[in-house]
């Protein structure tokens, strides 16, 4: 039985001032940041009220924007950013 093949990413958000989250996950290749970041609130590793929602959120990887459709790739820091005020 063959396995499908995976990725390792990073993803860091920061949910207020000072705080910063920072999870590893492991997911099929082919996966985008949209569906990353649904594993992340699926998985219970952030806290409902972290505001993941990608429609909020600028995303980048490795400090270049990217739109919530962009595939991930191995090794790739998927980094959230929330509104600044």
């Amino acid at each position: 039985m063959a396995t499908e093949p995976a990725i390792c990413v990073t993803v860091v958000w920061s949910p207020g001032a000072r705080q910063v989250h920072e999870e590893k996950l492991r997911l099929p290749a082919g996966t985008t940041v949209l569906q990353a970041i649904d594993v992340l609130q699926v998985s219970g590793l952030a806290k409902p009220d972290a505001k993941l929602c990608s429609s909020a959120l600028a995303m980048g990887i490795w400090g270049s924007k990217v739109n919530a459709d962009q595939v991930l790739q191995d090794g790739d820091r998927l980094e959230l950013y929330r509104p600044l005020k």
